[in-house]
């Protein structure tokens, strides 16, 4: 059996970054709402001391809330203000421009027409901004119910499906004669989205792994099943069923979370198991991996994280007094994005995740089919991304 990897998957720059910035955040923190619909991420920022609360009614002066990558209305912003909260806003510069958008239509006195699921956090927000006067439509049908209008401005939820605005704005179209179109689906949605669909259209199954209720997950599989393909839509290795897959040669899986995350990692070295399973031994392969090929895996808390261990040091040290670099310096390793907005910037190694991922996948498909094989040892390479936090050292000649 094949297994293929879709071209475009993972995280989205807008998550990525708000999920890092809830990591990177002090303990007691409070993210409004979970930062994201994937359950074992928001439970290993709890670990963490970031939990979600539903409103800022139990917050204190002082307390610290971040604004999720989903956005919020902008009543939200004047009452932690007048509370006195600290506000760390992780909104999505897509969802950002949305909600300008939207109140720029409605600042131009025309209808406001949002493409979206009308319960998704992101597309109350973008309606908030619009002084909730959006009419709120995601399916043809709705379209078509509406009554002609002279002009109208439209906003799209930043994960909705591409060919589904596709058949909603062809619609409105006809329906209004001054129609001005923002379209504000983001880049890394369609390139996911496009790529679900090129790899689904070869494929004997899909396989789609991230939160039950992602609105990003949901729309890949939708697209799946719209080119006709069996599509299964998990969010843990616990629910694969080896059933799925019996008779069939080609197994595609498009990801949207992160593969640096442990419990993800985890999920997809077992997805990997099960699918071998129909031709090997799980218990066999896994110790002749170890044995032959020479590949361990630590599933440890700090796995892929050295940055933000870093980064936490950075903020005891400056807490101390202790100034970074002139009186000891602070190195991480991974080179996540927020290591460049330190002060000062955090010199860190970069390492290929991804590659590494796929090096082990190669070795562990070969093993199956080659069991002589001999062990190996590959060596990746890395680079030093060096910024300010290193400081040179000085030696002095006598």
């Amino acid at each position: 059996m094949n297994v293929y990897v879709a071209d475009a998957c993972g995280f989205c720059y807008g998550v990525r970054r708000a999920v890092e910035m809830a990591s990177s955040a002090a303990s007691g923190t409070h993210t409004l709402g979970p930062i994201i619909h994937n359950p074992q991420v928001v439970a290993r920022l709890a670990e963490r001391g970031v939990s979600p609360v539903d409103s800022l009614d139990s917050l204190q002066r002082g307390d610290t809330i971040l604004i999720r990558s989903h956005g919020v209305g902008p009543d939200v912003y004047r009452e932690a203000e007048e509370k006195g909260l600290n506000v760390v806003d992780a909104t999505c510069p897509h969802v950002k421009k949305a909600q300008q958008d939207a109140k720029k239509i409605i600042e131009k006195e025309k209808n406001l027409i949002i493409i979206g699921e009308k319960a998704h956090p992101e597309v109350i927000s973008i309606s908030q901004w619009g002084a909730n006067r959006a009419i709120i439509l995601d399916r043809e049908e709705m379209a078509q119910a509406l009554p002609p209008m002279e002009q109208a401005g439209v906003v799209v939820q930043t994960t909705f499906s591409q060919e589904q605005f596709k058949r909603i704005e062809r619609i409105l179209a006809d329906k209004i004669a001054d129609l001005t179109v923002y379209m504000t689906i983001c880049t890394a949605t369609q390139q996911r989205q496009q790529a679900a669909i090129d790899l689904a259209g070869k494929m004997d199954a899909m396989i789609v792994i991230g939160g039950e209720n992602s609105a990003n997950t949901g729309r890949l599989a939708q697209v799946c099943r719209e080119q006709g393909c069996p599509t299964y839509h998990i969010e843990t290795a616990a629910e694969l069923d080896t059933a799925w897959f019996k008779g069939m040669k080609n197994i595609g899986r498009n990801i949207w979370f992160s593969l640096a995350s442990t419990a993800i990692i985890s999920a997809c070295i077992f997805l990997f198991c099960m699918f071998f399973a129909l031709v090997a031994n799980v218990q066999y392969m896994v110790k002749n991996a170890e044995t032959t090929v020479g590949i361990t895996v630590f599933f440890d808390e700090n796995m892929a994280e050295a940055d933000i261990l870093a980064i936490g040091a950075a903020k005891a040290f400056y807490e101390r007094g202790v100034k970074v670099p002139d009186e000891i310096s602070l190195m991480g390793f991974d080179d996540l994005e927020i290591a460049q907005y330190m002060t000062p910037g955090l010199t860190t190694v970069k390492q290929q995740i991804s590659a590494k991922g796929e090096k082990a996948v190669e070795l562990l498909i070969r093993n199956i089919n080659e069991p002589e094989l001999t062990k190996q040892e590959l060596i990746l390479p890395v680079s030093l991304v060096e910024r300010g936090s290193v400081r040179k050292i000085k030696t002095e000649t006598t």
